[in-house]
């Protein structure tokens, strides 16, 4: 069949393909020679379930010609071969890589995983308590439990992290799903597993929120400032939560607590590094009088200045 469709190439192909593609006919005839070869089947020769055993080594050398040699029938290998092409680039694709060629078991990393992604102002915030120390130690390495004892019941809160702050006092970091009911200068303890009271310290007074007096304007969500101790400490960090329409400062959160506030204490803020040197003014406009002889009118101006960009909290 092959013999008579190689003559037939001849006669079957036009003149003028036959003069300017000399290399084309002679692939054509090629071909039906490699048919009559391997008595091969077009339909088949691609075909691993169906071609001949011996055409499997082409189809290997295509698909797998870089991998080493494996205990597996060719005609199972080269579909799974295929398999690793499909999931090029993948983390099971890159681990069977290395189990092939280094016969060894890798840890895959995403580089997404180390991806810097900008805050957009919103953020979880743990809750804290501050204590005065008077007596026992604290292993800030070790797990915490604090015990709170008052009116109300007895209470035990998991401690996530504690910290030694100014005036050698400890701040405790918490999240609680329930509402941990303190009182005033009450005495808070650490009781280790024997019952003995390893650490007590007294509760500090922090600031649990600011009241907005004055809302101002230009304020961005997530902006943050500074509310400074009244006796001249560490300040504590606020971010405001909620704005209005025009910037207006309408919520706030305090994120970073310190110690050394005064109740009902009054602060004067600026969503600016520096003040803008414009601000909003009205002018009022008055009449004082009338000159008859150029017949105008007398006029007095009065500029009112208001800056609206700073609240008060």
């Amino acid at each position: 069949m092959a013999i008579k469709n190689k003559i037939l190439v001849q006669e079957q192909v036009p003149d003028f393909i036959r003069s300017d593609a000399a290399n084309f006919i002679k692939f054509l005839e090629s071909y039906y020679e490699f048919l009559e070869q391997y008595n091969a089947n077009v339909l088949t020769l691609r075909d691993l379930d169906r071609t001949q055993d011996r055409l499997v080594f082409f189809l290997k050398q295509e698909f797998a010609n870089k991998f080493p040699s494996a205990k597996v029938d060719d005609r199972k290998l080269i579909p799974i071969i295929r398999e690793v092409y499909n999931k090029k680039g993948t983390v099971e694709a890159i681990d069977l890589l290395f189990k092939i060629f280094f016969d060894t078991n890798v840890i895959v990393e995403q580089p997404n995983k180390y991806i810097l992604r900008a805050s957009n102002g919103v953020w979880n915030q743990e809750s804290s308590i501050t204590l005065e120390p008077r007596y026992g130690t604290i292993d800030l390495n070790s797990p915490i439990v604090l015990t709170i004892e008052n009116s109300t019941g007895k209470y035990s809160l998991e401690i996530d992290k504690a910290e030694l702050v100014e005036n050698s006092h400890y701040r405790f970091f918490f999240k609680t799903f329930r509402s941990v009911p303190l009182e005033p200068d009450q005495f808070i303890d650490i009781i280790n597993d024997a019952g003995i009271i390893t650490f007590r310290g007294k509760l500090v007074k922090s600031p649990a929120s600011i009241n907005i007096l004055r809302s101002g304007k230009a304020w961005k969500k997530g902006q943050v400032f500074f509310y400074p101790s009244a006796t001249g400490g560490s300040p504590s960090l606020v971010k405001a939560t909620d704005v209005g329409p025009e910037g207006e400062l309408l919520k706030t959160e305090i994120v970073e607590i310190s110690v050394g506030h005064s109740e009902n204490q009054q602060l004067t803020v600026s969503p600016y590094a520096n003040k803008p040197a414009g601000a909003n003014f009205d002018i009022t406009e008055t009449v004082t009088g009338y000159n008859p002889i150029t017949e105008q009118f007398n006029y007095h101006y009065q500029v009112v200045i208001n800056e609206s960009t700073d609240g008060i909290a």
